[in-house]
């Protein structure tokens, strides 16, 4: 085996360019299938990203109008998205559930005010959009996590804020509910005053918002648990989540549609329907599996084809060295050696090859693969292992004949 190394070497320089398409389709190859590895990692990489991180979006609307704002949302609704301790619950199955509600406030301020807004985060009213101009700058150690907890606490108008007390600046809020009763006087339906219920809330100022009139904000349980007070119904004004696991969309939806409509069904009995807008989610999903798939059904292909040409290639360079194996023969190298020399010249000259490729294929991902150029390199010495059969078996009386005539 020794002997046929040393003449491989000696020979190399002379056999030029093709010694060198070796190497080169090993680059080639390790390239191509590190790429294709690769890009399946960092789908892969994405696909998870996607399911884990993607909002898909759950919204109640009205069955028949298909408006989603201003649905006075009943609070056993709220809570079938809130709590996961209600029959017929889907709590567990979304987050960053988005809710508002609106009070009137008596006035009783220094300055006017508008109303009482109660929400879930900043996304729940389109007044206090970016699109609007609208902003909140929180006093610290306050952030937009507050309007999701039932504090007692408010963000107002610059010009309010500017009225308080700087060190611990607090407002007292009133709000009433008239209940009026139906009185026939002369046979005229006259509405008068049957009772009053009223509240008043102090609240801690933890924030300004900017460009929203002279809108008041706290969370929206803070304003809820207000208008309960003074018998008022407790309800939302809209409702949408983000699911939690993008995985159970499925389930999501079969326990959801056991207490809201479909969109669109405007036949049935139930006072909302719930639109998952999942369409886009869906489509990269397909696309990301599709494409993964794709590489997977290529890649066993591709190491077919790298046998295939470990076949090829070794075959090319020793068919003409027929009579060198048969003179080595005949000085006593056994078949063995020859077999283990011929199958050693196509590592030489492969493992050069696909070790570059690993190196490129490594820096342009950036994280070490292995195994394209492992797999690559077993498979084409796997397909050197039939020609070095063919040179280890070479008939030496027959070749020495040949050549003597």
């Amino acid at each position: 085996m020794k002997e046929i190394l040393y003449t491989f070497l000696k020979r190399l320089p002379r056999e030029g360019f093709r010694s060198m398409t070796v190497p080169a389709l090993a680059l080639v190859l390790v390239v191509l299938i590190g790429i294709m590895s690769g890009a399946r990692i960092r789908m892969v990489e994405e696909l998870d990203d996607v399911i884990n991180n993607f909002p898909v979006r759950a919204e109640l609307s009205d069955p028949i109008t298909s408006e989603v704002d201003g649905i006075d949302i009943d609070i056993e609704y709220i809570l079938l998205f809130t709590d996961e301790s209600v029959p017929r619950s889907v709590a567990e199955y979304v987050k960053d559930v988005e809710l508002n509600r609106r009070l009137e406030i008596v006035e009783n301020l220094p300055l006017p005010v508008g109303e009482w807004l109660g929400i879930t985060s900043v996304e729940a009213d389109d007044r206090l959009s970016p699109m609007a101009g609208a902003y909140i700058d929180f006093l610290p150690g306050w952030d937009e996590g507050v309007f999701r907890t039932d504090e007692a606490v408010a963000v107002v108008n610059a010009a309010l804020f500017g009225t308080l007390e700087a060190n611990q600046p607090m407002i007292t809020l009133s709000v009433e509910n008239i209940i009026y009763k139906e009185t026939e006087i002369d046979g005229e339906i006259i509405m008068e005053v049957d009772e009053i219920f009223e509240t008043a809330v102090d609240l801690r100022v933890v924030g300004i918002v900017h460009n929203a009139g002279s809108l008041i904000l706290s969370p929206f349980w803070t304003v809820n648990a207000a208008a309960a007070e003074i018998y008022l119904p407790e309800y939302s004004n809209h409702m949408n989540a983000l699911l939690y696991d993008n995985g159970k969309i499925g389930e999501f939806a079969s326990a959801a549609v056991r207490v809201f409509a479909r969109p669109g069904d405007v036949d049935t009995e139930l006072s909302f329907s719930l639109t998952i807008f999942d369409g886009i989610y869906n489509n990269v999903i397909r696309r990301l599996r599709q494409n993964i798939q794709l590489i997977d059904v290529a890649t066993p292909f591709i190491y077919a084809i790298s046998v295939l040409i470990g076949f090829i290639a070794s075959y090319l360079l020793t068919r003409n060295r027929k009579p060198e194996f048969a003179v080595m023969r005949s000085i006593g190298v056994n078949k063995r050696d020859v077999f283990m020399g011929a199958l050693g010249e196509q590592a030489v000259l492969c493992i050069p090859g696909a070790v570059t490729g690993f190196v490129i294929v490594s820096i342009t991902f950036g994280q070490v693969l292995w195994v394209p150029p492992v797999l690559f390199t077993f498979c084409y010495v796997l397909g050197s292992v039939f020609a070095a059969v063919q040179a280890a078996g070479t008939n030496v009386l027959k070749i020495l004949r040949e050549n003597n005539e």
